[in-house]
C-alpha cells in the first residue's frame, strides 16, 4: 500500500493482463522496476475500489496457497505521544517549506521510476505534482554549451503562443533529440508566426527527449523526465 500523489493506492503480485478486460483493471507497471514484483497497481478513490481490492487480495492469497482464516475482533489502540517524541524516535519526519534551518529537503528518486514508455494516466499518479516541479529544469547561457544557450534565448518569431502534445513530439522525433520551438517550425508542428511554447500531456510517450518550452503541463513533465528525458522551461 502506498500513496501517489495524494491517492492511496495498492500494488498486487498480479499480472496486469490478466484482468485488462475485467472491472478489477488496474495499472500496468511492470516496467518499472520498483513495482517488478507488485505490477498491478489500483488506486483507492471509492468504497467501489475497495472492495475491489479485497478482491484481488484474495487473488494474491490464493495464487500464494494461502487459506483464509478465523476473524477475531480485537480493539487496538495506541497511547498518545508528542510530536517530538514521534521524531526522536525516528518514526515520523517532519517536513516545512521555505528556507527554514534544520528543514529537511526531499527528493523523488527518478531512476527507479523510469520506464521505456507512459501514458498520461501512468504519469499522473507516478509522482506528485511538487515533485514533478522540481525537476523542471531552467535554461541558462554556459559558454560550454551553446545548444541550452539558444534554447535559453530562442529567436522571436511572433506573437502567439504554440502548443504541442507529447503524442506528437513521440511520433516526430527520435530518442535522445532536444526538442526546440525552431524544429518545431521547420517540422511545420506550429505555425510560423509561434513565439512561445507550451507542452501538454497527451497520449504515450516512448522515448526520453529533451524538450525546450516555456511552459509545460505539471503532467507532460511527468512524462518527459519518467522516460528519462528532460523538461527545460525557456521563460
Amino acid at each position: 500500500m502506498l500513496f501517489k500523489g495524494r491517492k492511496l493506492c495498492m500494488a498486487f503480485a498480479l499480472n496486469p493482463k490478466d484482468y485488462e478486460e475485467t472491472k478489477y483493471r488496474g495499472m500496468d507497471l511492470s516496467e518499472v522496476k520498483r513495482f517488478e514484483k507488485t505490477p498491478m497497481l489500483l488506486k483507492l478513490t471509492s468504497p467501489r475500489k475497495v472492495k475491489y481490492a479485497k478482491y484481488l487480495f484474495e487473488q494474491v492469497a490464493l495464487a500464494n496457497g494461502l487459506e483464509k482464516g478465523e476473524v477475531t475482533a480485537t480493539e487496538f489502540s495506541l497511547p498518545y505521544r508528542e510530536t517530538e517524541q514521534l521524531v526522536a524516535e525516528g518514526l515520523v519526519r517532519k517536513f516545512v517549506s521555505g528556507d527554514v534551518e534544520g528543514a529537511e529537503e526531499v527528493q523523488v528518486d527518478i531512476s527507479e521510476l523510469i520506464r521505456s514508455s507512459i501514458t498520461v494516466n501512468e504519469a499522473h499518479v507516478a509522482i506528485s505534482d511538487s515533485e514533478a516541479e522540481k525537476l523542471v529544469e531552467k535554461a541558462t547561457p554556459h559558454d560550454d554549451a551553446p545548444e541550452v544557450a539558444a534554447a535559453a534565448a530562442p529567436a522571436v518569431y511572433g506573437n502567439k503562443r504554440g502548443i504541442v502534445n507529447i503524442d506528437t513530439l513521440s511520433a516526430h522525433f527520435d530518442a535522445g533529440d532536444e526538442v526546440t520551438l525552431a524544429q518545431l517550425i521547420q517540422k511545420g508542428l506550429v505555425q510560423k508566426n509561434v513565439g512561445r511554447l507550451k507542452v501538454l500531456a497527451r497520449g504515450t510517450l516512448d522515448k526520453p527527449l529533451t524538450v525546450c518550452a516555456d511552459d509545460f503541463s505539471i503532467d507532460a513533465v511527468k512524462m518527459i523526465v519518467l522516460t528519462g528525458g528532460k523538461a527545460v522551461r525557456t521563460d
